[in-house]
């Protein structure tokens, strides 16, 4: 009723993330947050019956077991069968396990739950299922898109899904990134003791450092450090976080008036610079969104509308950045603006340059003694640090030769040669998940 009622007053206009916020307390009954809009958050402090979050619409659902509990809660049921049946987005967290048809022909929805019964994803065309614990049988019957991440220590999940409708791929970078950010959530949302005991895992630091930001995949994908320093050299880039800063109002008003049309696509892909600050902002974000892998030569067609993407976690990214050091230097020059020496035992640095082998997806070259640069200033920094990169025969001869830890994230197949990608790091320990 809720979500029927704002739809029709706002006239399909969506309610910003976070604009209503309802806590109850008990059982719930049938069909919990069923067909929920986006902007509302519905939380339990209790359990709930079949079918939370049918046809699950852009809402959020929390539910996690009373405050005062003793018992584990990924060990209980906390809610019933055909969870998040027919959902086309949102998110929801269940810090516990619940029955069977979990997330049953998801197309966009963000599920976390910690144990599921049988039949899990059948027919699932989208969206992402992490499941932190044990699955029943017949898992993934008929699923033809979207990503399940399964925590599975008793190594049961091939024998209980449906090995003819899924595949097994080895997690990478990004899938990392992802699926760190939607386990941060479901711990600070839900307070999980198994979320809590996954991140324990990622390395453990109160500075953070990333001398080469880019659009930030990393750095917006994981909890907010105590303190945090980044840097990038393209002016560009820096510009675009500084007007989201400075002039938030102003530049949320201007992207959202700006049509998205190929003739203003092809007019900005000229590289023409614009008479102000905020208006080269927009055209960067523009360009870097709606260009077929962040250039300017052809304009990306998408189902989901990268501006209101954009739109939706602006608030997100004001929060990531609110008292993040920004600096736009040589990467060279990056250690010698921050401050950390003091608690250089509690840092880590992590650093995503421009891949040898690959200028021309950059705005400005990588050259082999940038390369050199990089690992020397590295190694002098005395902070802990990671570096991803691909298997450059320099790379690894340098990574090789220094003694540091080499590991194999997996095939990158979102640019045009495929190459191999690593993590270099100069710590021993290999962060895994599964």
């Amino acid at each position: 009723m809720l979500s029927s009622h704002i739809v029709k007053t706002r006239n399909g206009n969506n309610l910003k993330n976070g604009s209503i916020d309802i806590d109850f307390k008990g059982s719930a009954g049938q069909s919990f947050g069923a067909f929920l809009a986006n902007g509302i958050t519905l939380s339990i402090e209790g359990d709930a019956n079949d079918y939370v979050g049918k046809g699950l619409s852009g809402g959020r659902i929390v539910i996690y077991p009373p405050k005062d509990s003793t018992y584990l809660a990924h060990n209980e049921i906390i809610a019933g069968n055909v969870c998040g049946y027919g959902a086309t987005g949102g998110e929801m967290y269940l810090s516990g396990q619940v029955s069977e048809r979990f997330c049953v022909r998801n197309s966009g929805l963000i599920a976390v739950v910690e144990g599921i019964g049988d039949h899990g994803c059948e027919y699932m065309t989208g969206g992402r299922a992490v499941i932190l614990g044990e699955v029943g049988r017949n898992f993934g019957a008929g699923m033809s898109g979207g990503i399940a991440f399964i925590y599975n220590p008793n190594l049961t999940l091939q024998g209980r899904s449906n090995s003819s409708s899924i595949d097994f791929d080895p997690m990478d970078k990004e899938s990392t990134s992802e699926l760190f950010e939607f386990i941060t959530n479901h711990l600070e949302l839900t307070g999980s003791k198994i979320a809590e005991k996954i991140q324990k895992q990622f390395p453990p630091h109160d500075i953070y450092m990333e001398m080469f930001f880019g659009a930030g995949g990393m750095y917006f994908n994981k909890p907010k450090s105590k303190y945090n320093f980044v840097n990038d050299f393209d002016d560009d880039v820096y510009n675009l976080f500084r007007q989201i800063i400075d002039n938030t109002d102003e530049f949320v008003e201007l992207f959202t008036k700006i049509p998205i049309t190929e003739t203003q696509f092809k007019e900005w892909g000229k590289g023409k610079r614009e008479r102000s600050d905020l208006l080269n902002a927009v055209r960067f974000l523009f360009i870097s969104n709606f260009g077929l892998y962040g250039k300017p030569n052809t304009m990306r067609i998408s189902p989901t509308n990268p501006k209101n993407v954009v739109l939706n976690n602006i608030d997100k990214t004001l929060k990531m950045l609110d008292g993040t050091y920004f600096f736009n230097t040589d990467f060279r020059n990056f250690f010698k603006k921050c401050d950390y020496k003091s608690n250089i035992e509690r840092c880590f640095c992590y650093c995503d340059p421009p891949y040898l082998g690959t200028d021309d997806n950059y705005s400005s070259s990588f050259v082999e003694q940038d390369s050199y640069d990089l690992f020397e200033l590295l190694e002098n920094s005395g902070v802990k640090w990671a570096m991803s990169e691909f298997d450059h025969d320099l790379i690894i001869k340098q990574a090789t030769e220094r003694g540091l830890n080499i590991i194999n994230i997996g095939e990158r197949t979102n640019i045009k040669n495929k190459r191999r990608e690593v993590l270099i790091t100069n710590y021993k320990e290999v962060l895994t998940l599964f």
